[in-house]
């Protein structure tokens, strides 16, 4: 149904509020695309902004790197992850 999200997200959240600091000078949002695997690595990760992708950094886990849980029956979800100025995390699920 419409809404329903799945635990990677909430992860995917956590792991940047205890992994990520926003540079200094930072002045816009962040946003990427990340998508997982099966078994909760990495896929691919998309900057959708240009400031996202000059600061892709040693915050990301390397692909195919243990990221979060493995997907319960399998699928490759996408998640949208936004990092803001002052330090806010958000996440969004984009697809299953």
């Amino acid at each position: 149904p419409p809404g329903t999200t799945i635990p990677q997200v909430a992860e995917v959240r956590t792991y940047f509020q205890k992994n990520w600091k926003p540079p200094q000078g930072m002045t816009e949002d962040l946003e990427y695309q990340l998508t997982l695997n099966p078994d909760g690595t990495i896929g691919n990760i998309k900057p959708l902004n240009e400031a996202a992708g000059r600061l892709l950094d040693a915050s990301f886990p390397v692909t195919g790197q243990e990221f979060v849980s493995p997907v319960k029956g399998g699928g490759s979800p996408v998640i949208r992850l936004r990092l803001t100025p002052k330090g806010v995390v958000q996440t969004f699920l984009e697809a299953q």
